[in-house]
């Protein structure tokens, strides 16, 4: 209660609940350190300007954070503004991961939506602390493929492969929302996800590495639980994983790939998503053919009735309909019967200018 009350008279804009606080400004901005309120009292932080700037951190235990794997993902991209990057630190028992961009050509205006993102975003921590690096290999790459969109980085630029998560192909909400957020170009993500190994975890794992633990290791975990010790979970994840094999630790890989090798796969995923993305064009279209076709005598009943109302509104209900009928015969080969009803059609309305007006303005004859 003394902490919530400490965060209260932090800004008079809002009143902190028992797990979050919300501060709005419209023509001002936080007068506080972030940094020192994240480590003093919550474990994640979300900022969100209508200038362009976008900023999440974490606050990790340093007793169970592999602070030295974390380090690695450590980017900086130069811009006008300062600060740009992946910040990686110590402060005190915590680390702190810090995702903060600015996006020079952002309009002003701050989208609803992108606030309810931070639900999503807050289960990042989560992830980072069993070993899940996916989110920080991503927002890594993406200021990687900035900087090679700025030529601010040569085609042999290295991308060490320990430095690629393993399942980058699998997404999930919160990495979905970390990329919506930060405007990620997913094709750069699924370019890099072709030297991502598939190490899905099985349900019997655990049971196979529980066994190896020493019976001295599990009396230890046993008494740290009756003791009521904090992160026992993540504590004993990282115990569980140093039973893995070489061969499937991903952070453990070497070699590398260069940023040219990785373009070219990225390019390869922007072709096949495009032409996904075409095929479902094409095949909605069809649909929609089929659909005005098997309605195609409702339609012309629907014509006639809008057109006797006579107003401009039912005028441009009926013209609607009518370029449906004309796509319609353009995908079914039929222009010459259009053309001979549309004939039939303008002398029913030669005495409705403004319907026959529609017709010359959009070009239907």
């Amino acid at each position: 209660r003394l902490e919530r009350e400490e965060v209260g008279r932090l800004s008079s804009r809002f009143s902190p609940t028992a797990r979050r606080a919300v501060f709005t400004y419209s023509y001002s901005n936080f007068r506080h350190d972030p940094e020192k309120v994240l480590l003093k009292y919550f474990d994640f932080f979300f900022y969100l300007s209508n200038w362009g700037t976008k900023r999440i951190m974490f606050k990790l235990p340093k007793a169970i954070t592999n602070y030295q794997a974390l380090k690695a993902y450590v980017s900086d991209f130069e811009s006008a503004y300062m600060d740009n990057g992946i910040r990686i630190f110590k402060r005190a028992e915590s680390v702190l991961i810090d995702f903060n961009l600015t996006q020079e050509e952002s309009e002003w205006w701050v989208d609803e939506d992108q606030t309810q993102l931070s639900t999503e975003l807050r289960g990042l921590r989560k992830n980072i602390l069993e070993g899940d690096y996916r989110c920080l290999f991503i927002m890594w790459l993406h200021i990687k493929s900035l900087e090679y969109q700025y030529k601010q980085l040569d085609e042999d630029f290295e991308i060490p492969l320990r430095l690629i998560p393993a399942n980058l192909a699998i997404s999930n909400s919160n990495l979905d929302a970390l990329m919506e957020f930060f405007g990620v170009d997913r094709d750069w993500v699924n370019g890099a996800a072709r030297y991502s190994p598939d190490l899905q975890e099985q349900a019997d794992t655990y049971t196979d590495k529980l066994a190896q633990l020493s019976w001295e290791k599990k009396d230890e975990f046993l008494l740290k639980i009756l003791r009521g010790e904090q992160n026992l979970k993540f504590k004993l994840k990282k115990e569980l994983a140093k039973l893995q094999s070489r061969e499937q630790r991903p952070n453990e890989r070497s070699g590398s790939i260069s940023i040219g090798q990785l373009f070219s796969s990225v390019q390869k995923e922007t072709d096949k998503r495009k032409a996904q993305e075409q095929r479902e064009v094409e095949l909605a279209y069809v649909r929609r053919m089929k659909e005005t076709e098997k309605q195609k005598e409702v339609i012309l009943r629907e014509i006639d009735y809008h057109v006797q109302k006579g107003s401009g509104k039912s005028y441009d209900e009926a013209l609607e309909r009518i370029i449906n009928l004309r796509e319609l015969a353009i995908y079914k080969s039929e222009q010459e019967q259009f053309k001979v009803w549309l004939s039939i059609f303008k002398t029913t309305v030669s005495n409705k200018p403004a319907m026959l007006r529609r017709l010359a303005e959009n070009d239907i004859r």
